[in-house]
């Protein structure tokens, strides 16, 4: 399995898992990456989990996730909020226009609800949900802060839910880029490991990085940093005491 097809794999799992609630089974990662070795597995094991997905069971509970700490007391803490009628909303929305700064206080704890409603839509997309609350709330705060720039209650109410996706929607994006980054440690990883153990039963003995980088074309970094980051390299690749 050449590296395009081990990432349209590893893709496939997590739409799989997105499916199935937040988790897949063994026999489904075995059936996805037929080809796999069964030390990679691990490799896959841990950066699914990583990415917020079990194996064989969700990691989290509920469709709803309810977690436990900091997110199952706020939750406990909302419901004790009382949610906004329209009318309500516009007559605190004209306050805060004029710099009323109690009607301010009262528009932001009246609005944690709507982060929350705004954070269930960005959730499953490996980013955990107080992450994404505590992004919204900031942008909730700050839009509040900063209701000059408009003049009508309608909208500052669109101005405050647009600054709340907006930094969800950056907080998933920074996120996701970092998941393409583990899919790519990953992938380079699960590279190593297969050429340092197709060498090493050819020789009979395990190898040095400097054969495996030659034979290979693998920097000497990227087969440190793999030995570092899965241990069965160890079987595999022998190290000096200067790269130990």
């Amino acid at each position: 399995m050449d590296e395009k097809q081990f990432k349209k794999a590893l893709s496939e799992i997590k739409d799989l898992a997105s499916l199935q609630g937040g988790f897949v089974s063994e026999l489904q990662i075995s059936e996805c990456l037929p080809e796999i070795a069964e030390e990679q597995k691990p490799l896959v094991f841990d950066f699914l989990k990583q990415s917020g997905i079990g194996i064989n069971e969700p990691l989290v509970a509920g469709e709803d996730i309810e977690a436990e700490g900091y997110l199952k007391f706020y939750l406990e803490e909302l419901e004790d909020i009382v949610r906004l009628d329209e009318t309500m909303k516009t007559l605190l929305l004209r306050d805060a226009l004029q710099g009323d700064q109690t009607a301010k206080e009262k528009i932001i704890n009246a609005y944690l609800p709507v982060v929350l409603d705004i954070a269930k839509l960005y959730a499953g997309q490996g980013v955990d949900m107080e992450d994404l609350i505590g992004e919204g709330n900031v942008a909730l705060t700050a839009a509040v802060g900063n209701l000059e720039c408009v003049e009508t209650p309608e909208e500052a109410d669109a101005l405050i839910g647009k600054l709340i996706m907006n930094a969800m929607e950056a907080y998933v994006g920074i996120e996701n880029d970092e998941e393409q980054m583990m899919e790519q440690v990953l992938t380079d990883t699960a590279k190593v490991l297969e050429k340092a153990k197709q060498m090493a039963e050819d020789l009979l003995r395990k190898v040095t990085v400097e054969e495996l980088a030659g034979e290979s074309g693998i920097s000497k970094e990227e087969i440190l940093r793999a030995v570092k980051i899965a241990k069965e390299c160890a079987d595999y690749i022998e190290l000096s005491k200067k790269e130990a």
